[in-house]
């Protein structure tokens, strides 16, 4: 078997044995790879792109690389695996390719076999609706071999609708140099048989070489074949339903060179098929189905996806996705839960953010009183929290902070930020912007002075300070050029003694002496 090598070794005598396994290294080796690598030949490059609408679709006619419309060709398409990248799937959405066969790996059931970008791949053609089907890359030599490989297809798929066959790439080097044409043909038949018993259309994808000298066998006339062909026709005499023309392709969203191929006729209607611009969903015996869900997109009463409109309580947008969850505009914004309710008079946490709609079920924004708390909503609707609005400050509640020291700063009653405030907490002292305070200094606040002690507060009544007498009224406001009593007070506030005021004359205790 390829998965493991086993080594048996048995000691005479004591009939001592033990086991090791050895993982496969598999590379691709084929007309199209080498040592695990793609490579072209002259004759892909030769016709690769010889004219400025090569393997393009216009007007529903598709075109070869001379520019030649293909006969019976009905779509085009391409296939990609982790070869082509991350690939921006919304770019080629809006090309002209109408869908995709992804790879889903290579050889048995071990998920280190699995493609990389397969389940990114599906998982973008199904967002956009971009119809697909998937192959995997055989290296099967036994029968044993196709129903791993078989395994590892359905694991992968898991139930997953498909609009497009799944396809057994034939085309490893050294299963043709080892394995007889019958052997192929049963474990062709044995992969086929394993995938369709769970309801998957199948097929098989070989070059023209393989299926000319290799699937010879009467069974290869019974199944769908994907034959590869890098030239301006596909020259296969017997029929097929798709041809790979090139591996030197163009498409938007993808880096480098792509497959390009065409569906013809006989291509069997499987999973979501666009026609005539409309988009239907067809089971596996190839019957339209009608008044449905298909995953997260519904199909009406003649098998159109439905566009734009309700289904019950579920909304599907403009590319038919119901989406549980969805923002909704018609002048103004609102939201639409799953259940086709929405939140009115009420806050919501939407992906990370707080909301607030309005009794009539509109999303606010700008300055709110909810509750006799204010909000403030930015132009997108989110709550602020934690930050500064203007000389506001808004708590990680996202309510106005009232009455309150926030770091440095005061908010008074009305949350407005004070720059500079009087403070009483018994005694009077002030605060400035900055947070900071006078200790043990006159100050000079609206247009009068006051003394702050060395503990802050503000003093009244007579004061020594600095070997000089002053006086503070009961506001805390120094008095100048005043006789407070028998003392006079100077034009600086501060006490006179031995000189005449006037008529009047202080000793040297400051007091008049009559």
């Amino acid at each position: 078997m390829k998965k493991f090598i086993l080594i048996c070794l048995s000691f005479f005598m004591f009939s001592t044995s033990f086991t090791v396994y050895a993982d496969e290294e598999y590379k691709e080796n084929s007309w199209r790879y080498e040592n695990g690598e793609p490579i072209a030949s002259q004759d892909e490059i030769s016709y690769a792109r010889s004219s400025v609408n090569a393997w393009s679709k216009q007007d529903g006619v598709i075109y070869n690389s001379l520019g030649d419309p293909i006969p019976n060709a009905i779509s085009k398409g391409i296939d990609v695996s982790e070869w082509q990248g991350d690939i921006d799937w919304n770019k080629v959405k809006n090309t002209d390719v109408e869908f995709a066969i992804i790879r889903c790996g290579f050889a048995g059931d071990y998920t280190k076999y699995d493609d990389k970008k397969f389940q990114r791949n599906v998982s973008e053609c199904q967002r956009l609706g971009i119809p697909f089907g998937i192959y995997l890359y055989s290296y099967a030599e036994t029968v044993e071999d196709a129903k791993s490989e078989a395994a590892h297809v359905l694991r992968l798929l898991n139930g997953m609708q498909l609009s497009y066959p799944v396809f057994y790439d034939l085309e490893e080097n050294n299963v043709m140099a080892t394995v007889s044409k019958s052997t192929i043909a049963n474990i062709a038949k044995t992969f086929v048989n394993t995938v369709e018993s769970k309801g998957y259309s199948c097929g098989i994808y070989a070059n023209l070489y393989w299926f000319n000298n290799f699937l010879t066998d009467s069974y290869f006339d019974t199944v769908t074949k994907w034959v590869a062909q890098y030239n301006t026709e596909c020259t296969y005499t017997k029929p097929f339903s798709m041809w790979q023309a090139t591996s030197s392709g163009y498409v938007n969203g993808i880096q480098g060179n792509v497959d390009i191929n065409i569906g013809f006729d006989s291509m069997k209607k499987n999973g979501w098929v666009n026609e005539n611009g409309n988009w239907y969903y067809y089971s596996n015996d190839e019957q339209i189905l009608t008044n449905q869900w298909i995953g997260n997109y519904y199909v009406g009463s003649d098998g159109k996806m439905l566009t734009n409109k309700w289904i019950g309580n579920c909304y599907v947008d403009a590319t038919g996705l119901w989406k549980p969850n969805k923002w909704m505009n018609d002048g103004q914004w609102w939201f639409r839960y799953g259940d086709g309710s929405y939140p009115k008079g009420k806050f919501e946490v939407l992906d990370g953010s707080t909301y607030y709609f309005n009794n009539e079920g509109y999303m606010v924004t700008g300055w709110k009183s909810i509750k006799n708390d204010w909000y403030y909503f930015n132009a997108s609707g989110a709550m602020a929290k934690s930050q500064w609005i203007g000389n506001y400050y808004l708590g990680k509640d996202g309510k106005m902070i009232k009455s309150q020291w926030v770091g440095k700063y005061c908010m008074d009653a009305s949350g407005v930020w004070q720059p500079d405030r009087w403070i009483n907490n018994g005694q009077w002292w002030y605060r400035y912007g900055d947070g900071s305070y006078p200790i043990g200094k006159f100050d000079v606040i609206g247009n009068n002075v006051y003394y702050f002690n060395n503990l802050g507060y503000m003093v009244t009544g007579w004061q020594e300070i600095d070997g000089e007498w002053y006086y503070f009224n009961a506001s805390g406001s120094m008095e100048k050029n005043t006789w407070i009593g028998n003392y006079y007070l100077g034009p600086y506030g501060q006490m006179l003694k031995n000189q005449w005021i006037g008529n009047y004359y202080v000793g040297s205790n400051g007091c008049w002496i009559a």
